[in-house]
């Protein structure tokens, strides 16, 4: 995985989440939800609005993706399996 400095971000749009290692869902969904505000406002420029967009999108993979992990967690609680859980297992 690519690390941040590999992967600057362009137009105050900040780097994407496989740029800059572990971003916790709480923060990404933040993130993506202050990018939706400002697009629905019209406060960016074309281009700044579809870098934003292009983030955007990555934020939502992301917190898909950190949302789905968090299921297989509660699945692995809910059958009382007496075991740690592994991302890579639900992979």
């Amino acid at each position: 995985m690519p690390h941040a400095s590999s992967c600057p971000p362009k137009a105050g749009v900040s780097a994407p989440p496989d740029c800059s290692g572990d971003l916790p869902f709480e923060a990404a969904l933040a993130e993506l939800e202050g990018l939706l505000a400002r697009l629905e406002r019209g406060e960016m420029e074309l281009e700044a609005s579809i870098e934003a967009y292009q983030r955007g999108m990555l934020l939502l993979k992301h917190c898909q993706r950190l949302l789905s992990l968090a299921k297989d967690r509660v699945k692995v609680v809910e059958e009382g399996v007496a075991r740690d859980f592994s991302p890579e297992e639900a992979e």
